[in-house]
């Protein structure tokens, strides 16, 4: 299920790794290993006729996942009350 949120991107109420399909102590290229393959199957171009607006719905959550996911890895104290 997705919803808009308040800066008017998707979110999920599944977690990103979930999302992804990456456990707990997942690196970086791991994360974007698992983002191509996913995007090579959501992608709404790559689905036709009344698949391609779910594709469309699930390419969007994976994007917003990704991009989640990749800022936590790369900024792992943010929103945890860091400096």
């Amino acid at each position: 299920p997705l919803a808009t949120s308040a800066s008017g991107l998707f979110a999920s109420s599944r977690a990103p790794r979930a999302v992804l399909g990456v456990g707990a102590s997942c690196t970086e290229e791991e994360v974007k290993a698992a983002y191509r393959e996913l995007a090579k199957q959501l992608h709404p171009d790559v689905n036709q006729g009344c698949q391609r607006e779910e594709a469309s719905r699930q390419f969007q959550e994976l994007q917003v996942a990704y991009r989640s996911l990749l800022d936590e890895l790369k900024n792992p104290y943010r929103g945890h009350g860091a400096a």
